[in-house]
C-alpha cells in the first residue's frame, strides 16, 4: 500500500509571555515516534506533541510527589497542561531539525556472542525482524533539532515546574520508542550544560533531591523521581550504554550476587519453575518477582515447556517498568551510565495465561535471588545489584520505597 506525503505545516513562533530555545542533540539511535509503530517519521523526525508528552510525565514525575492524591495531582497538572476542556498553558517548537542518518536495529545492536551476550541488542529487540514477515525496523542516528518552549501567564511555580520536567526529561527520558532502555538519549547542546548534572558528590546528591522535589507521606499515587542513582564511572555513548545492557540482561537472569553472568546459561529467579510450572487457576496469591519490574511478561511457546503465555496487570494489562537505564551526559562533556529505580505504585494482582480472573500478586518469601543479595523485594535487588556491579552505593533520592 503506497503512503502520501503531505507538506509540514508552516512554523511559527510560540505563544507565550515566556519563549526558551534549547539545541537538542539525540545521542542513541532513536527508533518509533512516528504515526505508524516502530517507525520514525520521515516527514517530521522529531514531534512536538510527543515532546509535550514526555514532559508531562516527567512535570508528574517530579513534581506531583507532592499530591497525596490522584484528584490533587490531576487538578494543578490540568491547569498547566491542559485537559479535553481547558487549553494549556505550555506550547512546544520544533525548528531546524538535523535528521542524521538512518541505520537498522541490527546495525545498532551489532551481534550477540556467547560470552558477553546481547549487548545493546538486549536494549532493541523489540525492532528486529519478526514473525509474520515484519523487518527489522530502521532508527535514526545523530540527529538534533531547536526546541522552543513557552508559557503563556507565567509564575514562579509554573517556570520552576516546566524547567524541572524539562531537566529531567533531558537528563532521564528520551525521544521516540523504548527511552527508558536508552533509546533516543538526549543531551543539551545550547545553552551548553545548563541542565546536565555535575558529577561529584555531594554535588550530585543536591541537583538530584532539588529535581526530584517534595514527596507526600504514605505510598506513592503515581511514578515519581524517587530511588537509586549510579554514576562512577564514564565511557563513551555507545559503551555506557552496551554496559547498561549488559547489567540488565544479567540482572533479569539472576544472575547477580554470587552468580557470574553466564549468557548461555538458564535463569535463576523463581518465577518459572517455582511457581508458573505448577500453576493452578485456584492459586491466589501467585508468588512472583518479575512483574515488579514491568508488565507485560511472555513466556515463549517451547516443546518441553509447561507454560507458555502472558502475565499482565489485572488492571490495564501493561504497567512501565520503574527502572530506568539510560547513558546520561553530564556537565563535564562526559557520559556516565546511569540506573534508576522510579518510586511508583507496585502492582497489586496479574492474570496469568489470560485467565479471566486476576490473582494477588506477592514477593516469593524463600526467592533465592533476593537471599542471595540479601534484599527482600525486587526493588532493592536492583540496588543491590548496583553495588556489586559498580562497586559503590547507589545515590538515594528522596524518599525511598
Amino acid at each position: 500500500m503506497s503512503r502520501k506525503l503531505v507538506d509540514p505545516p508552516d512554523w511559527r513562533e510560540p505563544e507565550g509571555d515566556r519563549v526558551d530555545t534549547y539545541r537538542v542533540k539525540v545521542i542513541t539511535a532513536m527508533f518509533g515516534g512516528g504515526f505508524a509503530t516502530r517507525e520514525v517519521d520521515r516527514v517530521c523526525t522529531i514531534r512536538p506533541a510527543a515532546i509535550r508528552g514526555h514532559l508531562r510525565f516527567w512535570w508528574r514525575a517530579t513534581a506531583g510527589g507532592a499530591f497525596a492524591t490522584p484528584e490533587k495531582l490531576h487538578e494543578h497538572e490540568a491547569a498547566l497542561w491542559g485537559d479535553t476542556g481547558t487549553p494549556g498553558r505550555v506550547a512546544i517548537t520544533v525548528t531546524d531539525v538535523e535528521p542524521g542518518k538512518e541505520q537498522v536495529a541490527g546495525q545498532i545492536a551489532g551481534r550477540a556472542r556467547p560470552g558477553t551476550g546481547p549487548g545493546i541488542g538486549y536494549f532493541v529487540w523489540p525492532f528486529q525482524a519478526q514473525q509474520a514477515g515484519i523487518p527489522e525496523a530502521a532508527a535514526r542516528t545523530g540527529v538534533e533539532f531547536t526546541l522552543g518552549v513557552a508559557l503563556r501567564d507565567p509564575d514562579d511555580d509554573a517556570v520552576a515546574g516546566v524547567r524541572r520536567a524539562l531537566k529531567a526529561w533531558l537528563t532521564l527520558g528520551g525521544i521516540g520508542a523504548r527511552t527508558r532502555r536508552g533509546c533516543g538519549a538526549l543531551r543539551m547542546e545550547e545553552p551548553p550544560a545548563r541542565f546536565a548534572p555535575p558529577p561529584g558528590e555531594p554535588d550530585l546528591a543536591g541537583w538530584l533531591d532539588e529535581l526530584a522535589g517534595q514527596a507526600a507521606p504514605g505510598p506513592p499515587q503515581h511514578p515519581t523521581l524517587s530511588g537509586g542513582w549510579l554514576a562512577r564511572t564514564s565511557s563513551p555513548v555507545n559503551d555506557a550504554w552496551r554496559e547498561l545492557a549488559e547489567f540488565w540482561a544479567a540482572f533479569r537472569k539472576g544472575h547477580v550476587g554470587s552468580v557470574s553472568y553466564e549468557p548461555m546459561s538458564g535463569g535463576k529467579w523463581s518465577d518459572y519453575r517455582q511457581t508458573l510450572v505448577r500453576w493452578r487457576p485456584s492459586d491466589d496469591p501467585v508468588e512472583l518477582c518479575k512483574p515488579f519490574l514491568g508488565l507485560p511478561l511472555n513466556y515463549q511457546r517451547l516443546p518441553s515447556a509447561p507454560f507458555f503465555g502472558e502475565i499482565v496487570s489485572e488492571k490495564t494489562g501493561r504497567m512501565a517498568s520503574p527502572v530506568i537505564l539510560r547513558p546520561v551526559a553530564f556537565d563535564d562533556g562526559e557520559v556516565r551510565p546511569v540506573v534508576l529505580a522510579l518510586r511508583a505504585p507496585a502492582p497489586a494482582g496479574v492474570r496469568v495465561k489470560k485467565e479471566a480472573r486476576a490473582v494477588s500478586l506477592r514477593v516469593p518469601p524463600n526467592e533465592p535471588v533476593l537471599r542471595d543479595l540479601g534484599v527482600n523485594d525486587p526493588l532493592a535487588a536492583v540496588r543491590a545489584a548496583i553495588k556489586l556491579r559498580w562497586g559503590a552505593e547507589p545515590i538515594s533520592i528522596g524518599a525511598q520505597p
